[in-house]
């Protein structure tokens, strides 16, 4: 089960990331996405971290997909916002969608016999 602890790091990392832009922003709608997010993928870094178990890579596909869909359009909605804020919400969706994947793709080498 060490596996899982890797993608647990990694939405660790991207939950932390989010918080940390999150004290940036002023728009409600931006700071709600990226606090949601936040906590959501630090509370899933945290129990694949504590507890690992392949029960964590469903919810961990659930929110990779919501969050390359949500972090994607942040992204695709603010094209002409400068290059640097753009960088920042592609790092933490970089790390997110890792992590899904990482978490998926160890779920099933584990599973295999």
């Amino acid at each position: 089960m060490g596996q899982q602890r890797s993608a647990g790091a990694l939405w660790l990392v991207a939950g932390l990331s989010s918080a940390g832009i999150a004290f940036f922003l002023d728009q409600p709608l931006d700071l709600a996405i990226f606090i949601s997010g936040a906590v959501l993928a630090g509370l899933l870094g945290l129990g694949m971290l504590v507890r690992p178990s392949v029960r964590w890579v469903p919810w961990s596909n659930l929110l990779g997909a919501a969050w390359v869909v949500v972090f994607g359009a942040v992204i695709l909605t603010r094209l002409s916002i400068p290059i640097e804020q753009i960088l920042s919400v592609v790092w933490i969706l970089g790390f997110g969608a890792a992590a899904a994947i990482l978490a998926y793709v160890r779920r099933s080498r584990t599973a295999m016999p």
